[in-house]
């Protein structure tokens, strides 16, 4: 669970969705393109943020 008061609740839904151990509950990056947050709330500095930790994972070798 994304913890934090400083952290949106649209923002905590949606790291907690994409980091859940349950790969069938995973989102998409065509679901996380279309979750609130990301799309029209997140401004440029959250969206390359969370690219950058989506690659990041992938190039660990882990699935988002």
């Amino acid at each position: 669970m994304v913890r934090g008061s400083h952290f949106s609740n649209e923002f905590k839904d949606l790291m907690e969705k994409i980091f859940t151990n349950n790969g069938s509950e995973r989102l998409t990056l065509e679901q996380i393109k279309e979750h609130p947050f990301y799309n029209g709330k997140a401004t440029d500095y959250h969206q390359e943020f969370i690219k950058n930790v989506l690659m990041e994972s992938q190039e660990k070798g882990e699935k988002p």
